[in-house]
């Protein structure tokens, strides 16, 4: 549910950073980059279980082919995404979800994707200081819209009891 809901919410976001990036460049394109790991923090933190972040991005990209101007190369994009979350949850044995956790992964996981866009987006062209300015501000938007956004937004929807048969509702009993 968390892929197909977040392809459909994601799709506009790409053509919006997409058009920002044609009209100013990486550095303003990269504001709303936290988006696109929201569905693979959110699968991992709600089920709590391996593989959980790369099948959500994967289901999540599906969705997006048809209306993405990325087509199924999107698929790529999304793995980029969701194979450094699931190593980010595998150093804690799918053990921590922490806040902290959530937040310090953002920036780590987002360095495979920059990398990618560094050379498939023609970034390496650029002068250094844009290079550098652009992956501070997407390290800085998924730590906030990828980690901090994903717990907040789980967090929420346990409260409405739609998540009690899940791994999360269980760990919050746990702590009581």
């Amino acid at each position: 549910m968390i892929g197909i809901v977040f392809g459909l919410l994601t799709t506009p976001v790409y053509l919006i950073t997409t058009s920002v990036e044609i009209l100013t460049g990486p550095i303003a394109s990269r504001i709303l980059v936290g988006v696109f790991f929201i569905p693979g923090f959110m699968a991992p933190y709600i089920i709590r279980r391996p593989g959980a972040a790369v099948l959500a991005t994967l289901i999540s990209s599906l969705v997006q082919v048809p209306m993405n101007p990325y087509g199924w190369a999107v698929i790529a994009l999304s793995l980029t995404n969701g194979v450094p979350i699931e190593i980010a949850f595998l150093v804690t044995r799918y053990r921590k979800y922490s806040t902290a956790m959530m937040i310090i992964s953002g920036p780590l996981v987002v360095i495979p994707g920059f990398i990618r866009h560094t050379a498939g987006f023609g970034y390496a062209n650029l002068s250094t200081v844009v290079v550098i300015a652009a992956g501070v501000v997407a390290m800085v938007s998924t730590a906030i819209l990828g980690g901090w956004l994903s717990k907040v937004l789980s967090d929420a929807l346990l409260k409405t009891g739609v998540l009690n048969n899940y791994a999360i509702a269980q760990s919050q009993q746990e702590e009581i």
